[in-house]
């Protein structure tokens, strides 16, 4: 081999030497090249001698005895994929044989020794013995009934209720019932100057209250006393905060309704997330299983026992997450019916409801005149507008219409004093009746006042 190499080294050089030969004369220069020619020849002739000395040593390096310890590396104690050997100038493959049973280092892999270890189904989070299966119809029913901020948007209709019954009752007099006594002693002024030293004294009892002397009874016994432009508007007022507050009760709970539909569709979603985790836990503990049995018994890698046993762990991992999160939703639920935290509401088996809330066969243009006119939110902005309006007109009406006072009173008077009679103190007693009609018109302050309110 190595003559061949040299002539085919030397063929070309020979050429190129005899072209150089005929293109110019012989001399100095043409002993030069030859000479030159001669020396890279024999270069590479030693090179080449030199490769193949050596080729040898390096096969018998690179050949492992049939006596030497199997190759072993820290990182992975399973075989490698493939090991080429040279064995006798031939290219053998060490996978060809098999696997390779585990050593005694390997039978403390807990993919072998015990691949279960970690991954036994357990709750983590600790039952109270209070669970409650629900569906969707009981759970809207408890919102009906036990959801606090739905109480709050109800007690608001009540309360907008009696202020309406209030105002319808405006002109309805007021009744009253009492009884007085007056004891005067000390100087008084008559109408013409003169200053008497008097002593008197005086009694009233029934209807109504405080009167002395010629004076008409204060307090009435059916007494009215009212502005008629509130008397005409207030009831109106009323009508539109009653209506107010009813769609606005209705739109706190559809808002309230919505979010306990949603915090019992995360329970369903928990519980359908647990039942899948689950079930892949079961048929990844079968492949944990297999793959265990074969590495132990030498018909399997290790590396594939470790890798199954840890896609185990981390979908155990996942499993104890989806507990909590269901954990989690329950007691959601159950904050937002304002039930006690601690119980666990679980959902009934079986599918889940479908409720159709909106035809699918009607169009788009169809649906907004009727969201416009069902909407709750809509009809309580145009309950308020409403009262504003109605509030507007009855302040720029207040400075044209009285305030009336119309009162009634019946009942016994008696007394006496130094001044008359036979100077007793206690005279006599006789029933009295009173009644007393006003009307008076305000302009508050110069009319800036009634302005004010109207802008206002």
């Amino acid at each position: 081999m190595v003559q061949q190499t040299f002539n085919s080294i030397k063929q070309p050089r020979v050429q190129r030497r005899d072209a150089f030969s005929m293109r110019h004369r012989p001399g100095n220069g043409l002993r030069a090249g030859s000479l030159r020619a001669a020396v890279s020849v024999g270069v590479r002739i030693a090179l080449l001698a030199g490769m193949a000395l050596i080729a040898p040593s390096v096969a018998r390096a690179q050949q492992v005895p049939s006596n030497a310890p199997p190759v072993t590396h820290s990182s992975d104690t399973e075989p490698p994929i493939a090991e080429f050997l040279f064995r006798e100038g031939a290219l053998s493959n060490s996978v060809a044989q098999g696997p390779v049973p585990p050593d005694g280092k390997n039978l403390s892999n807990p993919a072998i020794t015990n691949p279960e270890e970690g991954l036994s189904r357990e709750d983590v989070i600790p039952s109270t013995g209070r669970d409650f299966a629900v569906d969707l119809s009981t759970v809207l029913q408890l919102a009906e009934t036990e959801n606090p901020t739905i109480a709050i948007g109800r007690e608001a209709i009540r309360e907008a209720l009696a202020l309406q019954l209030q105002a319808r009752g405006m002109l309805l007099p007021s009744l009253n019932a009492g009884t007085m006594y007056h004891l005067h002693q000390g100087n008084l002024q008559e109408g013409n100057g003169q200053i008497l030293k008097v002593e008197e004294q005086s009694v009233y009892f029934g209807g109504g209250d405080w009167t002395v002397a010629a004076q008409t009874v204060a307090v009435p016994a059916v007494h009215i006393f009212a502005h008629v432009g509130d008397a005409y508007f207030a009831p109106l007022i009323a009508t539109q905060v009653v209506a107010s507050r009813n769609a606005a009760s209705r739109a706190i709970e559809n808002s309230n309704l919505l979010d306990i539909t949603r915090r019992y569709l995360d329970l369903v979603e928990a519980e359908g997330e647990l039942y899948a985790v689950r079930q892949s836990e079961e048929g990844l503990m079968q492949i944990v299983l297999s793959t265990s049995a074969f590495a132990r018994t030498g018909q399997g890698r290790i590396g594939d026992a470790n890798r199954a046993r840890t896609q185990a762990l981390l979908l155990h991992s996942r499993e104890l997450q989806v507990q909590e999160n269901l954990a989690v939703a329950s007691a959601e639920l159950s904050r937002t019916l304002n039930l006690d935290p601690s119980v666990r509401l679980r959902t009934a088996a079986g599918m889940i409801e479908v409720v159709q809330l909106v035809d699918p066969s009607l169009r788009v243009e169809e649906l907004v005149p009727m969201a416009l006119g069902a909407r709750p939110e809509t009809a309580s902005a145009a309950a308020d507008i409403s009262a504003a309006d109605y509030r507007l007109r009855a302040e720029c009406a207040r400075p044209w219409l009285p305030v009336i006072s119309a009162g009634f009173s019946a009942g016994g008077f008696g007394g006496g004093g130094n001044q008359g009679g036979n100077g007793a103190l206690f005279q006599t007693t006789g029933g009295r009746t009173d009644f007393d009609v006003f009307a008076v018109w305000t302009l508050q302050n110069l009319g800036f006042g009634n302005a004010a309110l109207q802008k206002g």
